[in-house]
Order: structure tokens, then C-alpha cells, then sequence
């Protein structure tokens, strides 16, 4: 399947299980660039070894805290070059 998604920039919420970490294996599988977030340090271990590292941010955050997720916005501005309107 070509969802026409080579080389963009995603972000998935929550990441790191569930419907989350199959929604980044598709858009890496299809070509994204994809920032991943989650809360729990081992899911994040356990999904960067599931994802791999091209083309993957993996960022800790805990998107009820509003400066986490200003900080989560600013690594993948910054992952992704600057390309992002925040």
C-alpha cells in the first residue's frame, strides 16, 4: 500500500503499545519520518527495538503536562529540521 507519506513528519501519542505502536509501524513501514511519545521508559526501550532507529524519534512524555509536551514539540521540531509550525 502507497499512502503517499515518504518522508513526512508524523506524530503518534502513546506510542510505545497498543494501537499506538501499530499506527508508527505503518507510517515508518509507508515511509514517514515518525516522533513517537509515551510515558513508560521500558515500552520506550521495548518499541525502539520494535521500531528501530530509522527515521524514529523517541521522546518521553506525559501529554497531561503541558510543558512536557512544549518540550515533546520542540525535539521534533528540531528532529525534523525545523519544518514544523508549532
Amino acid at each position: 500500500m502507497d499512502l503517499g507519506l515518504q518522508d513526512t513528519v508524523a506524530v503518534v501519542t502513546g506510542g510505545t503499545s497498543g494501537i499506538g505502536l501499530a499506527t508508527a509501524r505503518l507510517l515508518v513501514a509507508e515511509g514517514a519520518r515518525v516522533a513517537v511519545c509515551g510515558r513508560n521508559a521500558e515500552r520506550m526501550q521495548q518499541a525502539a527495538a520494535s521500531l528501530g532507529s530509522r527515521n524514529v524519534l523517541l521522546h518521553s512524555c506525559d501529554v497531561l503536562d503541558r510543558q512536557a509536551v512544549a518540550r515533546f514539540a520542540e525535539a521534533v521540531s528540531h528532529w525534523a529540521g525545523g519544518r514544523l509550525d508549532l
